[in-house]
C-alpha cells in the first residue's frame, strides 16, 4: 500500500472554495457594519442641526423667505463646503451630502441629505415632524434600520 504525503487537488479546491464563502459571508456584513456607522454618523450631524434650527426658530421666530444652504449652516456656526456638510468616505461618489436651510414652509426649517451612491436623496428631515427616507434600492436596508430607530416615518 502507498502512502500519500501530500493533498489531493480537490481536497485544496474543496479548501478554497470553503475559504471563499467565509470571506465572501464575512466582508457583506463588514460593508453592512460600515456603512450603518457612517449613517449614524450623519444622523448625529442631523440631530444636531434640528437642535440649532429649532433653537433659532425660538429666539428669532421663522425668517420670511429662504436663507438658503450656506446662510442657514453659516447662522448656526457649521463649517461646510459647497453648500453643504459632507461626510466623504471610501471610493469617489461615496459621501453624504447634508443640506439644511431656514424656511417659511415646512414648519420653519429642513434637513436633507443626498448621496450619489444610493441615487439621490435618501433622508429628509422637517420642523413639522416629517421624517422620510428612501426605502428603495440599495438604500432599503439602512432606511429599515432609521425606521427601527425612530429617525424616519
Amino acid at each position: 500500500m502507498k502512502i500519500r504525503k501530500a493533498f489531493s487537488l480537490i481536497e485544496l479546491l474543496v479548501v478554497v472554495l470553503i475559504m471563499g464563502i467565509l470571506a465572501s459571508v464575512s466582508f457583506t456584513s463588514y460593508f453592512k457594519t460600515v456603512e450603518k456607522t457612517r449613517l449614524s454618523e450623519v444622523t448625529g450631524i442631523m440631530r444636531n442641526l434640528k437642535d440649532g434650527l429649532d433653537d433659532y426658530i425660538l429666539s428669532k421666530g421663522k425668517p420670511n423667505s429662504n436663507l438658503g444652504y450656506g446662510p442657514t449652516l453659516t447662522i448656526l456656526n457649521v463649517q461646510y463646503y459647497h453648500s453643504s456638510i459632507y461626510i466623504p468616505s471610501g471610493p469617489k461618489n461615496n459621501e453624504y451630502r447634508i443640506y439644511a436651510m431656514l424656511t417659511n414652509n415646512f414648519g420653519g426649517w429642513w434637513i436633507h441629505v443626498d448621496s450619489d451612491k444610493y441615487g439621490g436623496s435618501v433622508i429628509r428631515w422637517q420642523a413639522d415632524g416629517k421624517k422620510t427616507c428612501k426605502s428603495s434600492g440599495d438604500f432599503a436596508f439602512l432606511c429599515s434600520q432609521l425606521k427601527a430607530d425612530g429617525l424616519a416615518n
